[in-house]
């Protein structure tokens, strides 16, 4: 998607920006993890600043491979390999395909309780108070349900394909999320399957503007 996105008309403008905006995530989210969540306790404290953790150094990844992409040296791999490389190397070493199993399994699990923000609309505790009422509340709401539900679904296709690489001990079967929305492809009415996936997703970046505006402090 990064390098697509470069081949376009002020493409490399865009990459920068989207370096830049991931490098204040990955900040944020860092700030987040040391000295943020003082209103909670107990281990839902620690759960909280282990997910802020978790999610400084995937931004912090993807903004590298953006900055990479910007430069001209983002590589020209496959589709997918990093992925079959990475399951590869690990596959070799001790207990390897059990490591791999205990990826796709966590990333299952990690792909159901996004789902379940979704089914219980439990995201609304980031957002500001009353930011889900009226109108406008409800589309917030609304495309926020559909958003996490779509990224529930797609992170549970790719934890199966981990899964699957593991019980086949065969790298290639592992992949990330492009290999994934393929496999959808692959299926019947997977045309129709990826429209309805690709409008969850952009439905989860409208939320996420929605979020930005209406973040709880």
């Amino acid at each position: 998607a990064l390098k697509s996105l470069a081949g376009q008309p002020f493409g490399a403008v865009v990459l920068w920006v989207t370096v830049i905006g991931l490098g204040a995530l990955t900040v944020w989210q860092a700030t987040e993890a040391i000295w943020g969540h003082r209103g909670e306790d107990g281990w839902q404290l620690w759960w909280k600043r282990i997910r802020s953790i978790g999610r400084s150094v995937v931004y912090l990844v993807i903004a590298g491979t953006a900055a990479k992409v910007a430069v001209g040296s983002g590589g020209s791999s496959g589709s997918g390999s990093s992925e079959e490389s990475a399951t590869a190397g690990l596959m070799g070493a001790p207990l390897g395909r059990w490591l791999v199993a205990a990826i796709g399994i966590g990333v299952i699990v990690i792909a159901l309780l996004q789902a379940w923000r979704g089914i219980t609309a439990s995201f609304e505790e980031d957002l500001a108070p009353g930011a889900t009422t009226g109108r406008s509340g409800h589309a917030i709401e609304l495309t926020g349900q559909i958003g996490y539900i779509t990224k529930g679904v797609s992170l549970t296709i790719v934890g199966m394909l981990f899964a699957w690489a593991a019980i086949s001990f065969d790298p290639e079967k592992a992949g990330g999320l492009d290999d994934a929305l393929k496999a959808l492809r692959e299926q019947p009415f997977g045309p129709y399957l990826l429209t309805i996936v690709a409008a969850g997703l952009a439905a989860f970046g409208a939320y996420c503007f929605a979020w930005s505006r209406h973040l709880d402090q």
